[in-house]
C-alpha cells in the first residue's frame, strides 16, 4: 500500500492532489488563524474600550491631581507665610493666659467684696433702722422742749427785759446825760 500511494504521488493527478491537500490544509490553518484573529481583535476592542472608559476617569482624575498641585501650592505659601506668626501667635496665647489667671484672681477678689458688700448692706440697714429710731426720738425730744422751752422763756426774757431797762437807767442823770452805764443799746 505504501507502494501505491508513492506511485500516485508520482503521477500527474497524484501531484495534483497533494496540491489540493496541501492547499485544503492551508485554508483551514489560514481560516483558523483568520478566526483567532477576529476573536483577538474582539477581545482587544472589549479591551480598548475599558482603556478608554479608564483612560476618561485618569483624565479627570488628571485634572484633580493638577488642582491637588495647586492647592498644596497655595497651601504651601500660607504655610511659609504663617510661619513667622507663630511666635506671636504664642506670645498671645501666654498673655490670654495670664489674662485668664488674672481673671480667675479678679473673679476671687470680686466675690470677696460681694461678701463683704452684703454684710455691709445687712449692717447699714441695721443702723438705718438705729438712726430712724434715734431720728424719732429726736423729734420727740424737740417737741417737749420746744413746749418746755417756750414755757420757761417767757419769764426769763421778761426778767432779762426788766434787767436791760434797769441797767440802761442806771447812770442816767436826771437831767437825761449818761453817766456811765447807759450806752447805745439803751434806747
Amino acid at each position: 500500500m505504501s507502494e501505491r500511494l508513492l506511485k500516485g504521488y508520482k503521477s500527474e493527478t497524484g501531484q495534483g492532489v497533494i496540491a489540493i491537500v496541501v492547499s485544503i490544509a492551508i485554508f483551514a490553518v489560514s481560516a483558523y488563524m483568520l478566526w483567532r484573529t477576529v476573536d483577538v481583535a474582539r477581545s482587544i476592542r472589549v479591551k480598548a474600550d475599558s482603556i478608554e472608559s479608564n483612560a476618561t476617569s485618569i483624565n479627570t482624575s488628571a485634572s484633580s491631581i493638577a488642582r491637588l498641585v495647586q492647592t498644596e501650592a497655595i497651601l504651601d505659601s500660607i504655610l511659609s507665610t504663617s510661619k513667622p506668626l507663630v511666635p506671636s501667635l504664642n506670645q498671645i496665647i501666654d498673655v490670654a493666659k495670664s489674662i485668664d489667671g488674672t481673671a480667675a484672681s479678679i473673679n476671687g477678689s470680686i466675690n470677696a467684696i460681694n461678701g463683704n458688700s452684703r454684710a455691709i448692706g445687712g449692717e447699714v440697714n441695721s443702723i438705718l433702722s438705729i438712726s430712724r429710731q434715734i431720728s424719732g426720738d429726736i423729734i420727740t425730744i424737740n417737741n417737749v422742749l420746744d413746749g418746755n422751752i417756750a414755757t420757761d422763756t417767757a419769764p426769763i426774757e421778761a426778767s432779762l427785759e426788766s434787767a436791760h431797762i434797769s441797767t440802761c437807767a442806771i447812770g442816767v442823770l436826771p437831767n437825761g446825760v449818761a453817766s456811765g452805764g447807759a450806752d447805745e443799746h439803751c434806747s
